[in-house]
């Protein structure tokens, strides 16, 4: 359980979680959801502490608050994050209403990911520019940038309990949405990163952990994430040849010749997938 968590109240709206390791970020942090109308009337803040140490990871602290929430949404976001006072707590509400209207079926929501088309979309200030804006808003994504998660509470999506660590959680998400038959948007949720991302030997870790647990689960599926191209397939000789990182590299730069592939072998395998995923 977190330190400094909240008994929650059902009557409020978010629930807003962060796992951090700097008391002065965290609190600049709260701040600025504060300032944009998250105040504590209507929402409940929870601190996952790393201040002395690493006692939470995210995949971990997403699935505890998930577990005990009674608020109508749960959003996860990182410490350097700062929230716009024009995009407060009322123009996400809207946001997320006109989500709902659009697609019954959503899970979990951020403001920059790739979508279903293997093309980047965002609107997001952060150190590689200013008020980024690409594609189309809503969009349904495969994978989710981690800086800022919405997810609706009644979706009952979770991390995988088999990984661990602080990275590649939101792609997690959409994947575990994905298999349930759920989605994943991004919106237009304007706010602040302060960091730009980097990839670390911690990263690399990750990502292989990632695709051993999500390989189990698939025959032949490229998924693009913001920081990453992975082949995923329990079949051992297509991992070799499909997911070398000649083969990925290439996929990741020529999406649009993937897309335009013959596409009823694929759709086969994603079918198959699917039916024996929900065995």
């Amino acid at each position: 359980m977190a330190s400094g968590s909240t008994n929650a109240i059902p009557m409020k709206t978010f629930l807003i979680c962060t796992v951090a390791n700097k008391e002065t970020e965290f609190a600049s942090m709260k701040r600025s959801f504060i300032d944009a109308g998250f105040d504590e009337a209507s929402c409940n803040y929870r601190l996952y502490s790393n201040f002395d140490k690493n006692h939470h990871d995210c995949y971990e602290a997403i699935n505890d608050a998930l577990d005990d929430a009674t608020e109508r949404y749960v959003i996860f976001a990182h410490q350097d994050v700062r929230i716009r006072r024009e995009h407060g707590a009322q123009h996400l509400l809207g946001l997320l209403a006109s989500l709902e209207k659009r697609d019954a079926q959503w899970a979990v929501a951020g403001n920059a990911g790739i979508g279903l088309d293997y093309e980047s979309v965002r609107r997001i200030t952060d150190p590689h520019g200013i008020d980024q804006q690409v594609g189309t808003l809503p969009s349904q994504v495969m994978s989710l940038d981690e800086n800022i998660l919405i997810v609706r509470t009644l979706s009952g999506i979770r991390c995988s309990k088999q990984l661990s660590g602080f990275h590649l959680y939101a792609t997690d998400l959409c994947l575990n949405a994905s298999v349930k038959g759920l989605s994943a948007y991004v919106i237009d949720f304007h706010l602040v990163h302060l960091s730009g991302g980097t990839i670390s030997q911690e990263f690399v870790t990750s990502r292989l952990q990632f695709q051993q647990r999500w390989s189990q689960v698939y025959i032949f599926r490229y998924v693009r994430t913001p920081s990453t191209m992975l082949f995923l397939s329990r079949v051992p000789l297509l991992r070799l040849i499909f997911g070398s990182g000649r083969v990925t590299q290439w996929i990741f730069k020529h999406a649009w010749a993937y897309r335009s592939l013959p596409s009823h072998g694929w759709r086969f395998l994603q079918k198959l997938d699917r039916n024996e995923y929900s065995r």
